[in-house]
């Protein structure tokens, strides 16, 4: 990362004192403004909740799963075991506050009659879990079966949305 950013890999320690500090910056950066966005679509009480769902997903693969932000989970994943606290951290800054989002829209659908009550709708991870199958598909798997990620949205929404709409 210092070599494309033209830097020296010492560089790095000036503006930061540990690799954890590094990583929260990086994780800040990305995913802040995205929860926001999201949160943001949570502020449009006129609309439909399966609207918002839909903006929600394909919000999560337009910026999560097709650009390199999704390195970080690879990151995550790898380090997992030496870092816990940046698994600590990452659950605390981002999937925390997007099952939150998502479980709030959920929420409003199942008090206005949209969405059917069920177990697909106490549970965000089920809904929000096929983007994170498209990133580790595009972590591991692209170089040799790469993926259509327009396709795989219409497929994740058909999915979700035809299991829980009312």
């Amino acid at each position: 990362m210092a070599d494309r950013a033209g830097i020296a890999k010492g560089t790095i320690y000036l503006y930061f004192q540990t690799k954890e500090d590094l990583f929260e910056a990086v994780v800040r950066d990305a995913f802040a403004p995205l929860l926001e966005r999201l949160t943001g679509a949570l502020e449009l009480p006129s609309a439909k909740s399966a609207v918002i769902l839909r903006f929600i997903i394909e919000t999560l693969y337009r910026q999560m799963v097709a650009t390199e932000k999704r390195e970080i989970l690879r990151l995550l994943i790898a380090e997992a075991k030496r870092f816990p606290t940046l698994v600590s951290f990452y659950h605390r800054e981002a999937v925390s506050r997007g099952k939150a989002i998502v479980a709030e829209i959920l929420r409003r659908g199942i008090e206005s009659g949209e969405f059917r009550d069920g177990p697909a709708t106490r549970y965000p991870e089920v809904i929000i879990g096929p983007a994170i199958l498209a990133a580790i598909w595009k972590l591991v798997f692209e170089p040799v079966d790469p993926m259509d990620l327009d396709e795989m949205i219409e497929a994740h929404l058909d999915l979700v949305l035809n299991s829980i709409l009312k």
